[in-house]
């Protein structure tokens, strides 16, 4: 029980670690940008999830194993590309394979993708992914404006 809670704890603390600047240069004020909200994790069955981790925006890395994903990304208005990572697991696994802030370990993570899309300064917007063979091959990625 310990070990789970230091465990959770450790998440919580690495997650603030990730960049939500998903440009190069100095920080820009909100209204100049769009916000790119990261896709919620998926639970399905007993105990198993499936998620979709924003690794890069425009080649810019924002997240990874060690430092976890950004729940929000902010980017200039225009074409974005994201490259994500993505995969089906339990809650243990999730941790140790890289797709909840805390693990250090990158080389089992399912697969690994990109998505391109467009974005206006001032807008929001939600990714959204579905899977329903829980497999990269049946992954569906799409975007919907958000607020």
């Amino acid at each position: 029980m310990i070990k789970k809670l230091l465990g959770i704890l450790l998440c919580v603390l690495l997650s603030s670690c990730t960049s939500n600047q998903g440009y190069d240069g100095e920080k820009r004020p909100k209204s100049e940008l769009a916000t790119i909200y990261a896709a919620k994790i998926q639970r399905y069955g007993f105990g198993n999830s499936q998620a979709l981790g924003i690794a890069q925006v425009n080649g810019i890395e924002v997240g990874d194993p060690f430092k976890g994903y950004p729940r929000k990304v902010y980017v200039l208005p225009g074409t974005v590309t994201i490259k994500f990572k993505f995969g089906t697991l339990t809650l243990g696994q999730a941790i140790e394979r890289g797709l909840i802030p805390g693990s250090t370990s990158n080389n089992n993570v399912k697969s690994k993708g990109e998505f391109k899309f467009t974005v206006e300064k001032g807008k929001s917007y939600r990714l959204h992914f579905k899977s329903e063979a829980h497999t990269f091959e049946d992954l569906t990625v799409w975007t919907e404006p958000y607020k």
